[in-house]
């Protein structure tokens, strides 16, 4: 039954009341405000690791205590960003300029200094003549 199977939201279930990421439970997490991000890979509706609650941001079924709650956006794909920084994969991307920061595609993103593969600074590329060829 739909009680024993719980509802999927991608690697995140809700199972009777509690919530669980693959198999383990999400602890701290407010089950009647419970959300999970959806992004478009590929172009179909896919569920991601980000997710929130009334209280708190989660990343990968963790509670994870350093973006901004109040500012917080998922912008597709691994990335978000609050009011101070821009994360891939629940990961800080050190050195990012939140003004001029975009996304290429889901491994590629670049602002006015770096071009940076899955959050990581490419050394050596022009942000302003990179191309994905």
């Amino acid at each position: 039954t739909a009680k024993e199977l719980g509802i999927n939201y991608g690697n995140y279930k809700k199972l009777e009341n509690e919530i669980y990421y693959a198999d383990k439970k999400v602890e701290n997490a407010d089950f009647g405000s419970f959300t999970v991000y959806r992004g478009n890979n590929y172009g179909s509706m896919v569920f991601s690791d980000y997710a929130r609650d009334k209280d708190s941001i989660f990343y990968a079924g963790k509670l994870w205590k350093e973006p901004d709650y109040d500012s917080f956006r998922f912008l597709g794909d691994s990335y978000s960003r609050d009011k101070n920084n821009i994360y891939y994969g629940g990961k800080k991307i050190k050195g990012a300029d939140i003004d001029t920061f975009e996304i290429i595609n889901w491994a590629y993103s670049r602002d006015k200094n770096y071009v940076y593969l899955k959050g990581e600074i490419v050394k050596g590329e022009n942000p302003d003549q990179f191309e994905l060829r």
